[in-house]
């Protein structure tokens, strides 16, 4: 679901971007693209009509819209670049849709050879489906289902588990930005952020707050407004986000006037990282669940051949 509201997210902003960079109004290009969200779009349009800005209309919207895109297109208003305010949030969009895209389809097949292992252990039951007939189907499909959910239920608890506590408390906590595989993603989603904000001429302190709040990261002291008069890397440095190597390059870049492509550049460093860890698990995992698999037949072959020897043992005596 957040992959498609995300995707409906981008393909507005990129219409109002081409919309504002033709010289159309704000209100004439709602009115134009009303038909791909019908409800929202239409409050927006009724809200601009009545004489308000964009900004506070998106605000009155906030299921649709998060705080920091309203935070950008103030910006925008304020600036009178509202072309680079749309452009920006569906650039920031497009690259989290790339980036959650690759997780799916990074972990189809390992999620594959863990969904198909129950089959292995009721191999009984698959083959009363050929043989029972029509009459015992409805049991067999029983038992291979309580077979199934009886081999995935931890994993399912293990997972409902970890969506809990990341929702309750670690989403919003600093530890999330510090867990490798989600430290890695963070940093990338920020990196990407303040440099797209950054090459818009969007101010330093505002481009700060909206790089984080749209990568996820936590609120932090002297990141924005608080922190002016601070240099860059000094804001950066509290996050736990960059080595020492990296706010050392940031540092020089700032000095040299090309943060924005040193930020860029430490961006595409932690999506290859990302993307070679992404490919170590789903390498690691099918041999992993293939053992497990392993381990369990041969549990069920002793336990055969124990009872074997147990019951010759008996009649021999």
């Amino acid at each position: 679901m957040a992959l498609i509201h995300e995707g409906s997210q981008i393909r507005i902003f990129r219409s109002l971007g081409n919309s504002a960079q033709s010289g159309l109004s704000v209100l004439r290009a709602l009115e134009i693209i009303r038909g791909m969200q019908p409800r929202v779009l239409g409050a927006l349009a009724s809200d601009v009509r009545a004489g308000g800005g964009l900004a506070a209309a998106m605000r009155r919207q906030a299921w649709y819209f998060p705080s920091w895109q309203s935070d950008l297109v103030e910006v925008g208003e304020t600036t009178g670049r509202l072309d680079a305010a749309f452009a920006n949030i569906a650039e920031i969009l497009e690259q989290r849709r790339a980036f959650a895209l690759s997780l799916v389809v990074g972990l189809l097949y390992p999620l594959a050879i863990l969904h198909a292992a129950p089959l292995f252990f009721c191999g009984s039951a698959v083959a009363k489906l050929f043989t029972c007939g029509m009459a015992g189907l409805p049991g067999a499909l029983v038992e291979i289902a309580g077979c199934v959910l009886k081999f995935l239920l931890p994993f399912y608890l293990a997972v409902a588990a970890a969506a809990w506590a990341w929702f309750s408390w670690l989403k919003d906590s600093p530890l999330a930005s510090r867990l490798p595989l989600l430290g890695i993603a963070t940093k990338m989603r920020f990196c990407l952020g303040l440099a797209s904000l950054l090459k818009a001429a969007v101010p330093l302190d505002k481009a700060l707050s909206l790089a984080a709040a749209s990568s996820g990261l936590a609120p932090q002291a002297g990141l924005g407004e608080e922190g002016a008069g601070r240099g860059v890397v000094e804001r950066l440095r509290p996050l736990d986000l960059f080595s020492l190597d990296e706010l050392a390059q940031l540092d020089v870049a700032e000095q040299t006037g090309n943060i924005s492509s040193e930020l860029s550049r430490i961006a595409e460093a932690a999506r290859q990282t990302w993307q070679a860890a992404l490919k170590a698990v789903g390498v690691m995992l099918p041999p992993v669940v293939y053992l497990v698999i392993l381990l369990v037949i041969a549990y069920k072959i002793v336990g055969v051949w124990t009872g074997h020897f147990a019951e010759l043992d008996s009649f021999m005596k």
